[in-house]
């Protein structure tokens, strides 16, 4: 299996994600994008990865900023138009990353895909890091 694909604790996975709010999740969607870069037809740019990650970065920075200057709340009304737009980008990166994947490992839909949309969709990359590791 390739080095981006090795096994990996889907607890470990889980728990990485949130005691580190979210970064993560970003790490294993390089290392997901790269791979998938390189086994399938469907590349996800690096200008794609770089603004959705830059995107988030902004949002948690926002929202840290905004929480630490608590009881003025303009910070977080400011913030609020650009959490929509950072998740929107996230989860158009999941998803290409799961249809990347299902093309890499060549999914038909007779075999039925290796990631379902809706699990997909749920629960990130702590579903994806599951189904990898029972390949």
């Amino acid at each position: 299996m390739d080095k981006e694909l090795e096994y990996e604790s889907v607890l470990k996975v889980l728990l990485l994600c949130v005691f580190t709010a979210g970064f993560y999740l970003f790490y294993k969607l390089f290392k997901l994008s790269s791979f998938t870069n390189s086994h399938s037809y469907s590349k996800i740019s690096k200008v794609f990865m770089f603004s959705v990650s830059l995107m988030f970065l902004v949002s948690m920075l926002s929202l840290a900023w905004g929480v630490l200057h608590l009881p003025d709340t303009q910070i977080i009304k400011a913030h609020l138009p650009i959490l929509p737009v950072s998740s929107i980008l996230d989860i158009i990166w999941i998803v290409r990353v799961r249809n990347a994947l299902n093309m890499a490992f060549r999914s038909s839909k007779h075999q039925g895909k290796l990631l379902h949309p809706l699990l997909t969709s749920a629960f990130h990359i702590v579903y994806i890091q599951y189904v990898l590791n029972k390949r």
